[in-house]
């Protein structure tokens, strides 16, 4: 690959191959971010099965975790997650 080539051949395999094929693969551009943002903030619990506090919480988690890995975390974001969240009266989540 193109990527890897000004590094020796001993480093072009394995770790490094797979961080360039995720790069490629993630997209992480702006309209990306842009449309992670959006879906965090117009996303409801009852969008998932049986309203699954786990299913919401983990699309939550990761959500947040490729927005943190990219600097682009926006400055309400605690607020966008208790609007998806407060909706819910599981015993177990409560």
């Amino acid at each position: 690959m193109e990527v890897t080539a000004h590094l020796p051949n001993s480093e072009q395999g394995g770790p490094t191959f797979w961080k360039v094929l995720t790069d490629l693969v993630v997209a992480t551009s702006e309209t990306a971010m842009r449309h992670i943002i959006n879906k965090i903030a117009t996303v409801k619990l009852s969008d998932f099965n049986d309203k699954d506090v786990t299913q919401c919480t983990t699309f939550l988690r990761s959500s947040y975790t490729l927005l943190k890995n990219h600097d682009r975390i926006p400055v309400d974001m605690i607020y966008l997650l208790f609007q998806t969240l407060r909706e819910c009266s599981t015993p177990y989540f409560v």
